[in-house]
């Protein structure tokens, strides 16, 4: 029996709540429109079989494929190239209507700063690149090595994707078969092997289990590498469960809730139909009526919209006049130019909005002056990290952060650390030089040129 109602609204305050929400993505979301909907893997493993004159069923994944070539004699260096050489292929001719539709909407979704594969296929990159023009910091766990977040990674290029059971290639250091998955289970339980970083993250964070295909007692061990100690020890973290096996595993469900876990389980569909449902209420959320008041408390005004491929111009309250300046100056360069006029600038939700321009824009400019060099905590230094870990992830070598100094005398040592590193230009009086209107125009003719390849 389905249960009463899923807890959308729950669940998005979690998501939006310092984005501590983690999503584990499994094969089920790997469907493949053009392939007529069967997923990567079940696709591979048909490739690899008429390959080598192997009969199969329709529904065999490439791991069972694997086992039976394995059977016959046939190398497992062999198998990883021929599944290599497939994926290849597949990846070279993605389109955005090629592209799995469920891996898109995850994509979309801006507030999952760290993400994890639980497939060896790159769908889930390429589907960032079509989605968000750039590709996610990617690493990848394999049998032959310890991958952990670096100890900074609260700080680094987000979001993060991180493939816990290898990702394709010619060596065949990923779950290719599923003694391989086994082998992976075994390590992530072992000190010498077991990604210390990753799991002390995951260990506070909430997790959505979307269309993962594990047998039961390897979605037990999984979860107990993550949850880092026993089940039954409480650390205030939710698992939602979706995708067309779930409603099937009560036993799993049961012995989750029968030892103190907080679990919610989709049961109007698979894991497509709950990608689908979260990421309209998740859009829905960030375009929902803005009000200024909360409980008789001000609240931001709502950022002004930004038009795609403008300039972000970040200052200090104090420096605004100079931003209004330099607006109109890359204004009759043919620029759109973008700033933020609002006086209270916090929240959540403020927040969101903010990245999301910031997602939009070609070029940043961060409004450096004697005010910004004495301030700490100010939202402008928010906007600065934001914009270098998107910097830090784009393609080619194209800079998106290009500081001015608002002032006589800049030298390198005027840039605030964040920054030390990017050429600094110099607006004498506040004024900004013709050069500098010209290297702005340079730099957002270059980031369409990019983006456009």
């Amino acid at each position: 029996m389905a249960e009463a109602q899923f807890p959308w609204d729950e669940l998005l305050e979690l998501i939006a709540n310092d984005q501590r929400t983690v999503p584990i993505i499994g094969p089920e979301l790997s469907t493949l429109p053009a392939a007529k909907g069967v997923t990567f893997e079940t696709y591979a493993a048909q490739r690899v079989a008429e390959k080598n004159g192997v009969p199969i069923e329709s529904t065999t994944t490439f791991s069972q494929l694997a086992a039976q070539l394995a059977a016959k004699g046939r190398h497992p260096v062999q198998i990883s190239r021929e599944l290599s050489h497939v994926h290849r292929e597949l990846l070279r001719e993605l389109t955005v209507a090629k592209l799995p539709e469920s891996l898109r909407l995850i994509a979309d979704i801006r507030d999952f700063p760290l993400l994890i594969s639980a497939t060896p296929d790159a769908l889930l990159a390429a589907s960032f690149r079509v989605t968000r023009e750039r590709d996610p910091g990617t690493l990848v766990n394999t049998l032959t090595g310890l991958t952990d977040l670096p100890r900074n990674w609260e700080q680094g290029p987000r979001p993060t994707l991180f493939h816990l059971f290898g990702r394709i290639n010619a060596v065949p250091d990923y779950a290719l078969t599923e003694e391989d998955l086994l082998e992976f289970l075994h390590r992530l339980q072992s000190e010498a092997h077991r990604p210390e970083q990753l799991f002390d993250e995951l260990r506070t964070r909430h997790l959505l289990l979307i269309g993962l295909r594990l047998p039961d007692w390897a979605m037990r061990l999984l979860l107990r590498a993550l949850h880092g100690s026993r089940l039954s020890e409480d650390t205030s973290q939710t698992l939602v469960l979706a995708g067309e096996s779930v409603p099937g595993d009560r036993a799993l469900v049961t012995f989750l809730r029968q030892n103190g876990r907080r679990v919610w389980v989709y049961e109007e569909g698979d894991g497509a139909d709950f990608v689908r449902e979260l990421h309209k209420r998740w859009q829905g959320s960030q375009e929902e009526g803005w009000s200024t008041t909360v409980d008789g408390r001000a609240v931001p005004a709502e950022p002004a919209d930004i038009v795609p491929g403008a300039v972000y111009l970040s200052a200090a309250r104090a420096d605004r006049a100079a931003a209004e300046r330099l607006a109109a100056l890359l204004d009759e360069a043919g620029l759109e130019a973008w700033y933020d006029r609002n006086d209270l600038q916090e929240g959540p939700r403020y927040e969101r909005r903010i990245r999301h321009h910031l997602q939009q824009c070609d070029l940043f400019v961060p409004l450096l002056s004697t005010t910004t060099n004495s301030a700490s905590g100010s939202f402008f230094q928010k906007e600065w990290q934001w914009a270098l870990e998107r910097e830090a992830s784009l393609l080619g070598e194209n800079r998106l952060v290009l500081p001015l100094w608002i002032g006589d005398d800049a030298t390198s040592s005027t840039l605030p650390t964040p920054l030390q590193g990017h050429p600094l230009h110099q607006a004498p009086g506040g004024q900004p030089t013709p050069e500098f209107v010209h290297a702005c125009v340079e730099a957002v003719r270059l980031a369409r040129a990019e983006r456009q390849r």
